[in-house]
């Protein structure tokens, strides 16, 4: 235990006698009137208490002037003239924050009341001794106390006097107009703004001749104004794209608004069947002009590969997205399919190995879409090996049927480390994001990597791919890989178990071609039938042994209504493909009348899995985005570790509370 310090608990009651001395010699005087021998006694100590506490006041008052001595020139002047009047507000503490003495421009700063004995907070509460760390010796901290900006500091003092043996000095330096200065520089940085109308082409193609006068008319008035609004400059350097210089204050107002002029193009009306889009980036933060023409590209990039009719904001911060409500457009034209084709065909004419990667726990989109780029690949006359790590149970089912004959074809994490190189081919497919890839020292070690993906583009997207196929209007990567088989070889000659995995990977994302499907889709779908495929081997795929769909029913059951249209289940892992039990319960939860979203939370062990359907009209990338997942913005999903299933619950609410106030 530690010793009881005597002396300054001797110090504490002499400063506070005040409070109750008088109290002593009241009850003093009353006792003499019946005891006048304990009267005596009550007036003795009544007086030592009176005689200390005067000697130690004195004391006090001695050392604070003494410290301003010492403060002022170690005591040239006049007591206290030098910090009296000293030209900058300065207050002394005790050590809890008390008053012990201030200046007169301190006294000013206050409104002219009396501060001394009474704790600072009571004046400026914005004030706290938490602010400074007690161990240093020096102090500072910046503090906004009405209209006015001050940057607060001084140092601590050793005193004998005091009960906590210090004193704080404080010198408050105002420096509002330094900070309205500084306000302004931030306020009126100049931030570039590219324009994009994301499905141009498309558009003017399904209006009539007379009319697209008048609807390109329109769209150019609704971006003339978004900039005219925002006090910027605003040139078109091409048909469909315009660059805007506008000062960071205007971009702030931009974002108050949502970018409303997303919605305003969206509703332009003019002959056209088809609604004209808009895809905005926004760089900020950069020192040069130069530097936030760049940071702008690459936000547009990002809005373009999570599916136009968003505006993404770049800085120093990352990428802050507004918008993506509403389903990615169908690209009608095969031009840059053809372009990738070739370009593809062409890497794989000089590579000397290729491997094919997805993302872990497979499915059979990415093993599909593996098969066959594989096909392809050795149409060309070269070899190629699928890094198969983990997958799921559908994948599992294809694997028995491929037998034996791909048994060289599929490798291990472990044997893709020995053999990869720096000039090794290695194709991403279905995933783009770095920390997803089954293994990211391919992603790292190789300088040729070639992305295939259709999932709506991330922060985490990998950024030194020679070549990047990604189309988040596509339905499946699996429906991404058929068109460019088609365009690598007149006679791809796939295997029908390969065209049915291709198969099997559209109708897994498509919901058996209920969602997010295009003329693209079935025109792939049509190329795989011609194949070969047997669509009823492709629905066996997906069926569910009977304790399966029992466990399935349970997570369905367990399911919560939230406001009104949102459904919430949570399970536990008990069974080796739960992730396939959990993607088909929370899509039949989807099928429930009234019901515009679900989400599946499950604990697996060692993270938290969600799984998140919709029919469009909400955004579940955008939801589970906020909880560090992705996707579509029909089907999405999260992996979170570090925390239980409630905590996951309870973020997803607040996540979903968020989305519906922002719609």
């Amino acid at each position: 235990m530690n010793k009881i310090n005597y002396k300054n608990f001797f110090k504490v009651i002499m400063l506070n006698a005040a409070y109750y001395i008088w109290i002593i010699f009241t009850l003093a005087f009353v006792t003499l009137l019946y005891d006048y021998k304990t009267a005596i006694i009550e007036f003795i100590l009544a007086a030592v208490i009176l005689v200390g506490y005067l000697r130690m006041r004195t004391a006090r008052k001695d050392d604070i002037a003494n410290h301003i001595n010492t403060l002022s020139g170690a005591g040239k002047f006049k007591t206290g003239d030098t910090l009296t009047d000293f030209q900058m507000p300065v207050v002394m503490l005790d050590s809890d924050g008390t008053v012990i003495w201030c200046n007169n421009l301190f006294n000013k700063m206050v409104g002219h009341r009396h501060v001394t004995n009474l704790p600072l907070r009571d004046f400026i509460p914005e004030f706290s001794m938490g602010l400074f760390d007690g161990e240093s010796p020096k102090l500072s901290c910046d503090i906004k106390h009405e209209d006015k900006y001050y940057h607060v500091f001084g140092n601590i003092t050793k005193s004998a006097s005091l009960s906590e043996g210090y004193i704080v000095s404080l010198y408050w330096n105002d420096c509002t107009e330094y900070e309205e200065i500084k306000r302004r520089y931030e306020q009126e940085k100049t931030a570039i703004v590219t324009v994009i109308v994301d499905n141009y082409e498309d558009v003017m193609q399904d209006t009539p001749g007379a009319d697209k006068p008048k609807l390109t008319a329109a769209i150019e008035e609704a971006i003339g104004a978004f900039g005219r609004e925002n006090n910027a400059t605003i040139r078109r350097y091409e048909k469909d794209r315009y660059i805007m210089c506008v000062q960071k204050q205007y971009v702030d107002k931009m974002i108050e608004s949502n970018f409303a002029v997303l919605d305003t193009v969206r509703e332009i009306a003019e002959g056209n069947k088809m609604a004209p889009t808009l895809s905005i980036g926004v760089g900020i933060g950069s020192d040069t002009l130069a530097g936030n023409e760049l940071l702008s590209q690459s936000a547009l990039d990002m809005a373009l590969g999570r599916g136009g009719d968003q505006a993404v904001i770049k800085d120093d911060g990352g990428y802050h997205f507004h918008g993506g409500k509403t389903q990615e457009t169908e690209k009608r034209t095969r031009v840059k399919a053809r372009v990738i084709a070739l370009a593809i065909r062409e890497l794989i004419s000089n590579a000397d190995s290729i491997i094919i990667m997805g993302h872990r726990n497979a499915d059979i989109d990415f093993l599909g879409a593996a098969l066959g780029l594989y096909r392809s690949i050795v149409n060309c006359g070269k070899q190629a090996r699928i890094l198969l790590e983990s997958y799921n149970e559908t994948v599992q089912r294809m694997l028995d049927k491929l037998g034996p004959d791909y048994g060289d074809v599929f490798i291990r994490k472990s044997y893709s480390d020995e053999i990869i190189n720096r000039h090794t081919l290695v194709f991403v497919v279905d995933t783009h994001k770095y920390s997803l890839v089954e293994n990211e020292n391919l992603v790292s070690i190789s300088e040729k990597i070639v992305i295939i993906d259709h999932h709506r583009r991330s922060t985490d997207f990998i950024d030194n791919a020679i070549v990047t196929y990604h189309e988040p209007y596509a339905s499946s990567a699996s429906e991404l890989v058929t068109e460019i088989i088609q365009y690598m070889d007149t006679d791809p000659d796939l295997h029908p178990l390969e065209a049915e995995s291709l198969y099997a990977g559209i109708y897994m994302d498509t919901k058996n071609f209920t969602l997010k499907t295009g003329v693209r889709t079935f025109e792939a779908v049509s190329y795989l039938r011609r194949a070969g495929v047997n669509t009823t081997e492709v629905k066996k795929l997906f069926s569910l042994d009977y304790d399966k769909v029992i466990k399935k029913m349970a997570i369905m059951e367990n399911a919560t209504i939230h406001e009104k249209s949102f459904l919430i289940s949570t399970c536990v892992k008990n069974d080796d493909d739960m992730l396939t039990i959990v993607a088909q319960a929370s899509d039949d939860l989807l099928g429930i009348t009234g019901i515009r979203c679900a989400f599946v939370i499950c604990d697996m062990g060692d993270y938290i899995s969600i799984s998140g359907r919709s029919y469009g009209d909400i955004n579940v990338q955008l939801i589970l985005e906020k909880l560090g997942g992705g996707g579509h913005l029909t089907m999405a999903g999260a992996q979170i570790k570090g925390k239980t299933a409630d905590e996951v619950y309870d973020e997803l609410v607040a996540a979903i509370d968020e989305y519906r106030e922002n719609l």
